[in-house]
């Protein structure tokens, strides 16, 4: 007389093994997902910081203007906000793009997926204005996709002049 055997059969764990697949391959994919919004929070975060200090340093001119504030080397359109050293008590050197990115952002310059670094503008028509352009690869707060930028009085908005 045969006894059954108890077990699997290779159909039922082929069937198991496709669905623990399924359920990773889904997990990894929403991992990136997250891994790009924290960077994007990241990014908000610092060009927020950068903003802070220009406002505080400006606040403490005897005009109030941003005129002349930040030093020569960040000034010119299209310098990264790495060659503005220290300014404001702040190592700018140290805050830079969560992706390690050392393109600039201007104006065109990062399409889909083309991540750019902090990049520093004055604007040439308005003296009394300054510019810190940035990417984002989800998308944060309301900000969409690609290039950002933080203004005069911490604005932050879409796209790079």
């Amino acid at each position: 007389m045969r006894t059954k055997e108890k077990g699997f059969t290779l159909i039922e764990l082929l069937v198991v093994i496709a669905i623990i697949g399924l359920l990773s391959t889904m997990a990894v994919v929403s991992l990136n997902s997250a891994r790009g919004k924290a960077r994007d929070a990241k990014r908000v975060s610092d060009v927020k910081q950068l903003s802070n200090v220009i406002e505080m340093e400006a606040a403490n001119t005897a005009s109030g203007a941003y005129t002349n504030i930040l030093p020569a080397a960040c000034r010119a359109v299209g310098t990264l906000t790495t060659a503005c050293a220290t300014f404001g008590g702040v190592d700018w050197t140290t805050i830079t793009d969560a992706s390690g990115g050392t393109t600039p952002c201007v104006a065109g310059a990062a399409g889909a997926g083309n991540i750019c670094a902090y990049t520093m503008r004055i604007n040439n028509a308005i003296t009394d204005d300054y510019e810190i352009c940035f990417y984002l690869e989800e998308g944060a707060g309301g900000l969409a996709k690609g290039n950002n930028k933080v203004t005069k009085g911490g604005v932050i908005s879409g796209g790079c002049d």
